[in-house]
């Protein structure tokens, strides 16, 4: 009998497979839920030799009722980041997500829920959709995200707060320093001057003020001895935001000036602008509006113009530091 033709000769075999029954799994039962697996009915068996308690289960149900374990629970952790990170650039799955976070904007749902559509509107706009060549829905997003943060003045606070801590602050830089896109910067920034046009009302009073919180920070030294330290920073959060664009100009953005035109325009915007030039994208401003007379004096109070002019001046400034 031939089982592949004449020429490969005349030789077959036959494949028989069998069901074998799984056997019971030994699962060990820590000495701390001892009593508990007991208080279960459930039978612990003691091996005297390796003196370890455990419980024999059928292999078929042995995991339930488990919790995940530390690794499990990283490694599922992942795994849901990479499948929605691919989703995303789904059109359907992006407009899911988007009407999702339209109805976190215009429904009656608390601030955490919105602060976490915020987180999940700055994990798409920053960390996905800034990295791609097209991406058409990045206008939508920005959009969306003002619409949240216009609900609730603390909504702003936390977000920009949260672009104030390493490594949350690391997307912001990216794209304000790194992406090619320039109209993705753009829609993206918006939402930054937003929060902070915002805020600069809201907290005038604060940031006028000058108040300061102390922070205790920890921090690995030269030799790997760990360090704390307390630095005063602003209690307004618009300041400290502020504090950190500054802390850009003296190495970040000289090396991406090709690409920091939306950086800049967020200190020109925090000076002169309200939420609706925002909004309505105007290039222009009101020099009687309130928004416009709070931002010039917080620049001239917190010294913003010291530290552009030092910045476009660079080694010719009065203030160059030698060996900068």
């Amino acid at each position: 009998m031939s089982s592949l033709g004449d020429s490969y000769g005349t030789s077959a075999y036959m494949l028989f497979y069998e069901r074998r029954v799984k056997k019971d799994l030994k699962i060990l039962v820590s000495p701390e839920k001892m009593q508990e697996t007991s208080k279960k009915g459930v039978k612990v068996h003691h091996d005297v030799e390796k003196d370890e308690h455990y419980e024999m289960r059928p292999y078929r149900s042995a995991a339930d009722g488990e919790l995940a374990n530390d690794i499990y629970k990283k490694v599922a952790e992942d795994n849901s980041k990479f499948t929605f990170e691919s989703d995303i650039y789904s059109t359907e799955f992006f407009d899911f997500i988007m009407r999702i976070l339209k109805s976190v904007a215009d429904g009656d749902v608390d601030d955490e829920a919105k602060l976490q559509g915020l987180q999940v509107g700055a994990k798409v706009g920053f960390e996905i959709l800034a990295r791609m060549l097209v991406n058409p829905g990045i206008e939508r997003l920005s959009q969306v995200m003002m619409d949240i943060l216009a609900s609730n003045p603390n909504l702003s606070k936390g977000f920009l707060a949260r672009m104030c801590e390493f490594p949350e602050s690391e997307v912001l830089w990216e794209v304000l320093f790194d992406c090619n896109d320039k109209s993705t910067q753009k829609d993206l920034a918006r939402i930054v001057k937003f929060a902070l046009t915002q805020l600069k009302e809201i907290e005038k009073d604060l940031a006028l003020a000058g108040e300061t919180d102390s922070v205790i920070t920890t921090f690995t030294d030269a030799d790997g001895v760990e360090q704390t330290a307390t630095e005063e920073r602003p209690k307004a959060v618009c300041l400290r935001f502020m504090a950190h664009m500054v802390e850009q100009l003296s190495d970040r953005a000289p090396k991406n000036w090709r690409k920091f035109d939306a950086f800049l325009e967020i200190f020109f915007s925090f000076m002169v602008h309200s939420t609706d030039d925002i909004r309505m994208e105007r290039t222009d401003f009101d020099n009687t509006s309130d928004a416009y007379k709070i931002g010039v004096e917080l620049y001239y109070t917190n010294n913003m113009i010291k530290h552009l002019g030092d910045f476009v001046l660079q080694e010719s400034s009065p203030y160059h530091e030698v060996g900068r």
